[in-house]
């Protein structure tokens, strides 16, 4: 989850993604990774007691003048957050770069492909 919510907030990734501020709505969350409701909210609550998460209230509809629905709600990575994942992330980085540079471009194309249909398939609702 800290990937995707780094992603969303420092390299503009679009799964899941972030408003303006970086904050993902937890439906995007939800829809992002394969768990339950229950399973990512208890995700959230443990990284935000480690200040490694930040909530915020979602508004209920576009317009301004319009209420703040509590039961929305949105999650954004902490600085914190940030610097504990960002070595991890440049480690995953490392290693995808030693595992694939002597592959050729075509084949790791394809093989983008073949996981996206994957994680496609996985993804249901829980």
């Amino acid at each position: 989850m800290l990937i995707d919510l780094f992603g969303a907030r420092t390299m503009g990734w679009t799964d899941p993604s972030a408003d303006a501020d970086g904050f993902v709505a937890f439906e995007e969350v939800k829809r992002s990774l394969v768990q339950s409701a229950a399973a990512i909210s208890r995700r959230i609550s443990d990284l935000l007691e480690a200040g490694l998460v930040e909530i915020r209230k979602v508004s209920a509809g576009k317009k301004a003048d319009d209420a703040v629905d509590k039961r929305k709600m949105a999650v954004r990575i902490t600085n914190s957050g940030i610097a504990k994942i960002r070595p991890l992330y440049e480690k995953h980085c490392r290693l995808c770069q030693r595992l694939l540079g002597d592959i050729p471009l075509e084949d790791q194309r394809a093989l983008i492909c073949t996981n996206e249909a994957l994680i496609k398939k996985a993804h249901w609702d829980v």
